[in-house]
């Protein structure tokens, strides 16, 4: 799995998109930031990821699994 970035608005909804790169998540949080003045857009970048193989494993997101 690649790195990816998510725009998270403090008592907003779930943020769904990916972002391939940290500008393109930049630039959506201020574009979101420009139409809803005072609220508090937050850019997350993906770390880690799990998945149950058994036992479960945990992979950094710039390792490859297989």
């Amino acid at each position: 799995m690649e790195k990816f970035w998510m725009v998270w608005c403090e008592n907003g909804g779930t943020p769904t998109a990916q972002h391939q790169s940290l500008r393109s998540a930049e630039t959506e949080a201020a574009r979101l930031a420009r139409i809803a003045p005072g609220k508090n857009f937050v850019v997350l970048e993906s770390v880690k990821f799990c998945t149950i193989d058994d036992p479960i494993h945990w992979y950094d997101t710039d390792e490859v699994p297989f």
